[in-house]
């Protein structure tokens, strides 16, 4: 019984974790697209975030993030 409730709440929050993904998905989308383009770009591809630019910072950041996360279910 403890195994089905801890893999339904892990459903849920994958579950919340995969509409905030696509609603920030979107929203980037639409920012990029709009007349917010040239804002959008100047903050993400020429600010520098520990010397280095904001989008290459994401990018990293998240690759470390799932790398722990797969040896961590490992």
């Amino acid at each position: 019984m403890k195994n089905l409730e801890r893999y339904r709440r892990s459903i849920k929050s994958e579950a919340l974790s995969s509409v905030l993904l696509l609603i920030c998905t979107i929203s980037a989308l639409c920012i990029a697209n709009s007349s917010y383009e040239g804002i959008y770009n100047k903050i993400i591809f020429d600010n520098l975030f520990f010397r280095f630019p904001l989008n290459e910072f994401i990018n990293d950041f998240f690759n470390v993030f799932l790398l722990f996360k797969c040896r961590a279910r490992n």
